[in-house]
């Protein structure tokens, strides 16, 4: 996984109404939803329970935890390639793959928009340079 503001991961169980993935497909968790929608997503309970109680899905993505629950707009199939990192505000289920075929052609430099690779132990001395500007691109923390 690249820690960015996508994760990726297995797909568990789907909601009888999510049709573009199934259980077993590798797929990332975007914050930009695959299918334009209007205002904020609403808190909707899901049919899951956790502990005897209902589970409610809020619409965001978790990258650092275990299991996550979310609206269907927010998964992409991954289609067996490599997703690493974050791209910004895009579509994700068009452009990712068009970002993909970017980097094989060599018409898109990942490498030099990151500016450091720190370690977990190092998030402190990265939290520094980010606030004194010494980070100019982007940083990655490799755990």
């Amino acid at each position: 996984m690249g820690l960015g503001n996508e994760g990726s991961g297995i797909v568990t169980q789907v909601g009888k109404e999510v049709t573009h993935v199934k259980e077993g497909d590798h797929v990332i968790t975007t914050w930009v939803s695959r299918i334009p929608i209007s205002g904020l997503p609403v808190s909707k309970p899901t049919g899951a329970t956790l502990h005897g109680r209902p589970v409610i899905a809020d619409g965001d993505v978790y990258t650092w935890s275990e299991h996550m629950v979310t609206f269907a707009e927010k998964v992409i199939l991954l289609y067996q390639r490599h997703y690493c990192g974050s791209l910004g505000a895009t579509e994700p289920e068009t452009d990712f793959p068009l970002f993909l075929e970017w980097v094989r052609e060599d018409k898109f430099p990942l490498g030099k928009l990151v500016t450091n690779r720190y370690s977990l132990e190092q998030i402190e001395e990265a939290r520094v340079a980010l606030e004194e500007g010494q980070i100019l691109g982007r940083a990655i923390i490799e755990i």
